[in-house]
């Protein structure tokens, strides 16, 4: 290999070690990892998440009292839940036995 093929190639190696990697999807169900309080995800859609133990859901930063669990979002209504397929609805009842374990509950 010639000095500069292999300047290159070291200048490419080095480029692609400096690149911070993506943010990790989020799983349908959290992985070991996310036990951390903190874990930050992306649903496959790209909103923000971070997973909350205390409910064993991701919560949505950008909307407060939100949640995310096995690819539908779900949010207090009242004395109930609510749940979509999308952050921006439309969002329907969730009745309890279709509401995640972790929020069964919860305030």
């Amino acid at each position: 290999m010639s000095p500069g093929a292999r300047a290159l190639a070291l200048g490419l190696l080095a480029a692609a070690c400096a690149t911070a990697p993506p943010p990790q999807r989020a799983p349908a169900a959290p992985p070991a990892a996310a036990q951390v309080p903190g874990f930050r995800a992306l649903t496959p859609t790209g909103v923000e998440l971070v997973y909350d133990p205390a409910h064993r859901a991701y919560a949505v930063p950008s909307l407060p009292g939100a949640f995310w669990l096995d690819g539908r979002y779900f949010r207090r209504a009242g004395e109930g839940w609510e749940s979509s397929s999308a952050l921006e609805g439309p969002w329907q009842a969730c009745a309890g036995p279709d509401l995640p374990p972790g929020l069964r509950g919860a305030p």
